[in-house]
C-alpha cells in the first residue's frame, strides 16, 4: 500500500477491543463504536476490496455504512473511519488494511459483507489406540477425541495432525509426504490397513472412527509399529540389480526392451508401507520366517528384471518351507494394498518359476 499503508502486524496482531469516535454520515453527529479486531479480514489488494463492494451491493445494503481501519494522513496513524459503499469505494480500497465490520440498517455482520449463518458444527469422534512405554504401568487403551469436520481437512491424517497440534501433543504417529508415496502413515483405520493420508474421513458423525497401529506388530508407541523385522526381511532379498560381470559397472547403461520394462509395471510402485504383509494371517503367525507379500513381490520384481543375472540364486534362497510357501493365497494382501497392486499374483508367479527351477535342477 506504499507510504499510505498502516502497519498490518500492529493492527492484525492486536486482539483487544478498539473503541473509536467516528462520524455518522448524513447526520453530522458523533457516535461511538466498539469493534473486535479478532473479527478482522485483511485486504491483500484493491481487487479484494472491489469484490467486497460488489458483495455489499448484492445483499441489498445500499445506503449502509462500512466501518473499516483506514489511514489518517493528517495524523499519520490508523483509525476507524466510515465510508458509504458505492462508486467511491474503490478509491478508498488502497488505504484500508483491515475490514472489521459492516453496518447496515442497524445490523452488524462480522468477517463478511453478507450476513451468513455459521454452518452447523459436525462433531466427529475418533477413538485412537494409545500406549506409552515410557510411562510405568501404562496399559494400551482407546482414547476418544472430538473434531468439528468443518474445521478439519478431508483425510484421516488431517484429523490426526489437528489432534496433535490443537488437542494432545503427546499423540504419536508417522507421517511424511501426505500424498501416498512414502508409506509412513500406514495404520489400521476402521478395520482395514491403509494410508491415513489417502483415507477419507467417514463423514457419518454417528459412527466413531477407530484407528489402530498396523496389526500383529510390536508397537513402539501409540500408532507407531516396529518395522525392524519387516525391513530386515526386505534387506535379505538383496533388492538391487546384480551382475555376474561387474567390470563394466558405471561405464555403460544396462538397457532393456520396452516389453521387458513393461513386465515391471505393478511391481516397482510398491512403497513398502507394510499394509499387505500385516493383513496376511500367514504373516501374523510366521512373521519371523515367512517373508510376507511385500517382500516377496519385491523379490519377484528383481527375478524378472531382464538386466539382473541372479535369478536362479534368488530362487534358491527361497527354497525352504517358510520363506515362500506359507502363502495360502488368502489374498488379503491384494485387497489391502493402498496402491492397487497385486502381491498375491506376484507370489503365485514365483511359485511357478520355482517349479521350473526345481525341474531343471533335478535334470541337470
Amino acid at each position: 500500500m506504499g507510504g499510505e499503508g498502516v502497519n498490518s502486524e500492529q493492527i492484525c496482531g492486536d486482539t483487544t477491543s478498539h473503541e473509536q469516535v467516528v462520524n455518522s454520515p448524513g447526520t453530522g453527529s458523533r457516535g461511538r463504536e466498539t469493534v473486535e479486531a479478532e473479527s478482522a479480514v485483511c485486504f491483500k489488494n484493491t481487487r479484494d476490496a472491489f469484490l467486497l463492494e460488489n458483495n455489499i451491493r448484492g445483499t441489498g445494503t445500499e445506503g449502509g455504512q462500512c466501518i473499516v481501519w483506514g489511514h489518517d494522513p493528517s495524523s499519520d496513524s490508523a483509525r476507524l473511519v466510515e465510508v458509504e459503499p458505492g462508486g467511491l469505494w474503490s478509491s478508498y480500497a488502497s488505504k484500508f488494511l483491515t475490514f472489521l465490520s459492516i453496518r447496515s440498517k442497524g445490523i452488524y455482520a462480522s468477517r463478511s459483507a453478507a450476513t451468513e449463518a455459521a454452518p452447523a458444527t459436525r462433531i466427529k469422534k475418533f477413538a485412537i489406540y494409545r500406549w506409552n512405554p515410557d510411562k510405568p504401568g501404562d496399559k494400551p487403551r482407546m482414547q476418544t477425541y472430538e473434531i468439528d469436520l468443518n474445521t478439519c481437512g478431508p483425510m484421516v491424517l488431517d484429523a490426526l495432525i489437528k489432534i496433535k497440534n490443537e488437542m494432545d501433543s503427546t499423540l504419536t504417529f508417522r507421517r511424511s509426504c501426505r500424498e501416498g508415496i512414502c508409506g509412513s502413515c500406514a495404520m489400521n483405520i476402521n478395520g482395514g490397513n491403509t494410508l491415513a493420508c489417502t483415507c477419507k474421513i467417514d463423514t457419518n458423525i454417528n459412527k466413531v472412527s477407530k484407528i489402530y497401529p498396523l496389526p500383529h506388530m510390536y508397537v513402539v508407541k501409540d500408532l507407531v509399529p516396529d518395522l525392524s523385522n519387516f525391513y530386515a526381511q526386505y534387506k535379505s532379498i538383496q533388492p538391487y540389480l546384480k551382475k555376474k560381470d561387474e567390470s563394466q559397472e558405471g561405464k555403460q547403461q544396462y538397457v532393456q526392451s520396452i516389453e521387458d520394462r513393461q513386465k515391471l509395471d505393478g511391481l516397482y510402485e510398491c512403497i513398502l508401507c507394510a499394509c499387505c504383509s500385516t493383513s496376511c494371517p500367514s504373516y501374523w503367525w510366521n512373521g519371523d520366517k515367512y517373508l510376507g507379500p511385500a517382500v516377496l513381490m519385491q523379490a519377484y520384481r528383481w527375478m524378472i528384471d531382464s538386466r539382473d543375472e541372479f535369478t536362479e540364486e534368488r530362487l534358491a534362497q527361497l527354497q525352504d518351507p517358510f520363506s515362500l510357501y506359507r502363502c495360502h493365497t488368502i489374498m488379503n494382501c491384494t485387497q489391502a494394498c493402498p496402491k492397487g497392486l497385486n502381491p498375491g499374483k506376484a507370489i503365485a508367479e514365483i511359485k511357478k518359476m520355482m517349479v521350473v527351477y526345481k525341474t531343471e535342477a533335478a535334470n541337470a
